[in-house]
């Protein structure tokens, strides 16, 4: 018995000492898989404006359920308490008559970090989140926008073109981003030019987020403030506009989102 004994303690001390490390390489396992996903957007993002004389794929928003009238890359407005049906509805993402990229990807699961486990209440079921990345609202930008809901600011380049991306270089220029699971709202990333956050980074993977260029490679910013990757509580993640003055990692966003015109 006491021999028994012993063999158990042994077995939990060593499974405590390899449980840390099973569990960064699960980690690392999802944040591979996740650059991966980014690698395919990025790549649907060049294939659309080589078919389309350059012009990149229209980013901006749509109200919810989708416009099939107007496409953009991707459409789904992701409110969840105003309008929880779209976080979950995948036509949007899949479906030509609502989505640019939709000929170019067919499998939902692209859009979806394998480490984001949200999930949305619609009626009477829970279901996850479908769409866990958005784009630099500073590329394609053209439906629609008011001070309301945020627009790029004015002052600030907007490209439309991919070879007007040249300051910053697309390797300094970001087009996709994991975004916070609450934070998450139209298909466009905002980035205020401004000490201010419009939408809150994702912080996943070590405190980091993965992050796509526009020169094709993909690569995890890693966050310093804890104002960017533990935002308070409190925050109204859909208000469009919290203070972070002295941030540097919001001063690292603004600086490879765009550039004074």
């Amino acid at each position: 018995m006491i021999e028994l004994l012993v063999v158990i303690a042994i077995i939990a001390i060593l499974a405590s000492l390899l449980l840390p490390t099973l569990t960064r390489a699960q980690e690392q396992g999802r944040r591979v898989k996740c650059a991966s996903n980014q690698k395919q957007l990025a790549l649907a993002w060049v294939m659309y404006a080589g078919d389309n004389n350059d012009n990149l794929a229209h980013n901006g928003y749509i109200g919810g359920g989708g416009s099939a009238s107007t496409p953009l890359w991707i459409q789904g407005w992701y409110n969840h308490n105003a309008y929880p049906q779209d976080s979950t509805n995948r036509l949007l993402l899949t479906d030509p008559r609502f989505a640019l990229f939709a000929p170019y990807l067919k499998d939902v699961g692209v859009y979806k970090c394998p480490t984001d486990r949200k999930t949305i209440r619609v009626g009477q079921m829970t279901l996850p989140k479908v769409r866990s990345y958005g784009m630099n609202w500073f590329l394609g930008w053209g439906r629609g926008g008011n001070a309301m809901r945020g627009e790029p600011p004015s002052n600030y380049k907007r490209f439309y073109k991919m070879s007007e991306i040249t300051s910053p270089s697309p390797a300094d220029t970001f087009v996709f981003i994991d975004v916070h699971p609450e934070s998450i709202c139209w298909p466009f990333f905002g980035v205020l030019m401004s000490p201010s956050f419009f939408m809150f980074p994702a912080s996943y993977h070590n405190r980091a987020s993965v992050m796509g260029f526009a020169d094709g490679h993909v690569d995890a910013k890693q966050w310093k403030d804890a104002r960017t990757f533990q935002p308070n509580r409190t925050t109204d993640w859909h208000g469009h506009s919290t203070g972070s003055p002295n941030n540097p990692d919001l001063l690292w966003l603004q600086q490879h989102a765009s550039s004074l015109k």
